[in-house]
């Protein structure tokens, strides 16, 4: 029975050897996750909606309210980088000498645009008289229909400026 248990546990012993290797590969790989605050440089408030990404593969976060984000599967030597739309992008190197809850500030960036001019277009709603909706026999062909025929109450109950209250039942 002794040499059986013996037999037993030199077959145990390659399948624990695996285990042990893969899990200490786990535990001690040099990949890290990385959590951190963003704010503005000038005010000191938090940023939200930062994008932080790794430029080594397709691995990003999104910062919260608070400014705060967690990337994982990061590794000393990878560039981070730090973009927002208002906010000039950063590039970070990952090193060991960033703290282990880094506060990154970004600074402000002004955005102009070419000038935009509005033009009204006269003679467009001239024709148009308050109160007044007019219905062709194009329009009628095109209507939603009820039991066959065109629904012109249905039509104009969809048409800008109508309001139905009651659509006929009850409380007349």
């Amino acid at each position: 029975m002794f040499l059986l248990s013996l037999k037993y546990l030199r077959s145990l012993i390659p399948v624990l050897i695996f285990f042990v290797a893969t899990e200490g590969a786990q535990l001690y790989s040099q990949t890290r996750c990385l959590r951190g605050r963003i704010v503005d440089d000038q005010t000191g408030l938090a940023l939200a909606d930062v994008h932080v990404s790794l430029l080594s593969k397709a691995a990003g976060a999104l910062s919260d309210s608070l400014g705060i984000f967690e990337l994982c599967g990061i590794k000393q030597g990878d560039i981070m980088e730090l973009h927002h739309v208002a906010y000039y992008a950063q590039n970070i190197l990952v090193s060991a000498a960033l703290p282990d809850y880094p506060e990154f500030r970004m600074k402000l960036r002004t955005v102009e645009g070419a000038e935009v001019i509005v033009r009204g277009r006269s003679g467009l709603s001239a024709s148009a008289l308050p109160g007044q909706a007019t219905i062709s026999s194009a329009d009628i062909v095109r209507m939603p229909s009820f039991m066959g025929e065109a629904d012109v109450i249905k039509t104009m109950q969809t048409m800008a400026g109508v309001q139905s209250v009651s659509e006929g039942v009850g409380e007349v």
